[in-house]
């Protein structure tokens, strides 16, 4: 928007000339301001990449169960659902032991999410008439070294759209060993550790910078979506509390390794150094 401003001249006779100049002028616009902030966010975001890349990431699938518009009614299989994270994380373990993981948004195991957390949907213990049990909104898998396939195969929707279901994927599908838990959730054989967990909080909006720095206040909600900068991921950060092992972690003697996600790629350990 143009902007009028009146000066003084500034001419020779200027102590004695009552003459005003007046122009318009072009003010930086927030236009302007905020595609240089979105230029620096990107610079920040492809160098923290390449430092990130650098670190090996433990590589995990959350089970849990299909959207009920997703799933084939009689099929058993179908009903349940897998997404392969790589943002998972241990974040604290007294007094009680909780875990954090994102999200890309939309996303059909965030809904799933969001409906058994809000009470929209019966969790799978409902169902079954465990009460004990009707805590459990998930199991976290955390993933061997032979499980590369299984990782590629929950994180690919597009190609999977039935990860459990063998039936509904390509001829090239291979089945995903697993068994239910008391809980009535998939847990995936071969998988270095298996945990059952609850939600504790709702979805975190990770897009929403005004509402996280005002979060913990009273009242505060998180916004509609906000004008975001073509080609940016949207997440939502999953916050839960382990209530049950499921799956103890084998013997060191048995020589099984984790599966890690380092420099765009699966791999794994041998001895103490990355293959």
């Amino acid at each position: 928007m143009l902007s009028f401003r009146t000066i003084a001249c500034t001419c020779r006779r200027a102590s004695r000339c009552r003459t005003t100049l007046q122009f318009y002028y072009q003010p930086r616009s927030e236009y302007h301001t905020k595609n240089t902030d979105d230029l620096k966010n990107r610079d920040i975001q492809s160098k923290l990449r390449e430092i990130l890349r650098e670190t090996a990431q433990p590589v995990a699938v959350i089970t849990s169960w299909m959207p009920s518009s997703s799933s084939h009614e009689g099929d058993k299989h179908s009903k349940y659902h897998g997404a392969t994270l790589s943002s998972f994380t241990s974040v604290a373990m007294d007094p009680y032991p909780l875990v954090s993981f994102a999200l890309r948004m939309p996303s059909r195991m965030g809904d799933t999410l969001k409906s058994l957390y809000s009470g929209t949907r019966p969790t799978p213990g409902q169902e079954l008439g465990r009460e004990e049990d009707s805590r459990t909104h998930l199991v976290m898998n955390l993933l061997s070294a032979s499980q590369a396939h299984v990782a590629h195969k929950f994180a690919r929707p597009d190609l999977y759209p039935h990860p459990f279901d063998s039936s509904s994927n390509s001829a090239q599908s291979e089945n995903i060993p697993y068994f239910i838990s008391k809980e009535g959730l998939p847990v995936l054989k071969g998988s270095l550790g298996a945990f059952s967990c609850r939600l504790i909080a709702p979805a975190i909006p990770l897009h929403d910078l005004s509402y996280l720095e005002n979060l913990g206040r009273a009242h505060t909600k998180p916004r509609h979506l906000p004008e975001l900068p073509p080609g940016s991921v949207i997440s939502e950060l999953f916050i839960a509390q382990v209530v049950r092992i499921v799956l103890e972690a084998h013997s060191p003697s048995t020589g099984m390794k984790p599966l890690l996600y380092h420099r765009r790629s699966f791999t794994s350990c041998k001895g103490d150094e990355c293959e």
